[in-house]
């Protein structure tokens, strides 16, 4: 699953496989941003998974695999530091990585100690630390995410239009435009879960999970699932409401939306999901 976005976490997986300088391990004691000093034998407590199924800077491997992104089965997981890491990145800088052990045998798991400290997916171990997430970013190496959007087919063209929030109501629309080139076809987009379909969710920085309670495509609208027509060459909007988000919730992290599709006057049906990242809100 490909949902690592930024250069930093791109440049350490690729620092795993060998393919760029590294310092060395190291059992050096190691003073933070934080202003702790982080030895071995520390016992690290991880925050949540900022891209809500996975880490955005937190990666894992067994040994002789290649690196990922961890999954969020480790929200709030500790383990001691078995030793720290130094890794030149392209502008020459270091940045320094504490290696812990996984819940599997031989699987460890790296953590860029500064940037994971102020983007909250580790947890400090200095009591009177304050996330300045403004003032630290201008001295961290990585740039601010942008959003993304993947399409559920690659014959769909998928644009978005706007992610609006609402403060009387509390809740979050996100307005799409859909365009196919093909024969007529029929699209169903899912909002709440069900028996035999997920539903929409989405995930904010801090992890917490909204799910969505209003869909539309076209004119038609519900309340768990909707489906239109989706002519050929003829765009179609349609949009899906998620509800309980609070206006200091600036934006989604993750947000995936299943929906399925096919021909119009068949009943065939494949299914695929739409997946968003890093979408800001406007409230």
């Amino acid at each position: 699953m490909k949902r690592v976005t930024a250069t930093v976490l791109i440049c350490l997986a690729v620092v795993m496989v060998g393919c760029a300088p590294i310092l060395g391990l190291s059992k050096k004691p190691y003073k933070a941003i934080d202003d702790h000093t982080y030895q071995v034998g520390d016992v690290l407590k991880l925050g949540n998974a900022l891209d809500g199924k996975i880490f955005r800077y937190i990666l894992v491997r067994k040994i002789e695999e290649k690196v990922k992104p961890l999954p969020s089965s480790y929200n709030n997981y500790s383990g001691a530091i078995l030793y720290f890491k130094n890794v030149k990145l392209e502008s020459k800088k270091e940045m320094t990585y504490a290696l812990i052990s996984g819940k599997e045998p031989y699987q460890q798991i790296f953590i860029p100690i500064d940037l994971a400290l102020a983007e909250g997916e580790l947890k400090s171990l200095n009591p009177y630390f304050k996330q300045k997430k403004d003032a630290l970013k201008k001295n961290l190496e990585h740039p601010q995410p942008p959003c993304k959007i993947k399409s559920f087919d690659d014959e769909y063209e998928l644009t978005l239009l706007s992610c609006k929030g609402n403060k009387n109501s509390q809740t979050v629309t996100i307005t799409f435009r859909v365009k196919q080139e093909g024969v007529h076809k029929e699209l169903k987009v899912y909002s709440t879960e069900s028996f035999t379909q997920y539903g929409a969710e989405a995930y904010d920085a801090e992890g917490t999970e909204y799910n969505a309670k209003e869909v539309s495509v076209g004119s038609n609208s519900s309340t768990y699932s909707e489906s239109n027509k989706i002519p050929t060459s003829i765009p179609i909007k349609f949009s899906l409401t998620f509800h309980k988000v609070l206006p200091k919730v600036t934006e989604f992290s993750y947000i995936t939306i299943p929906v399925s599709f096919g021909d119009y006057d068949d009943y065939k049906r494949e299914g695929g999901a739409i997946e968003i990242r890093n979408l800001k809100i406007d409230w």
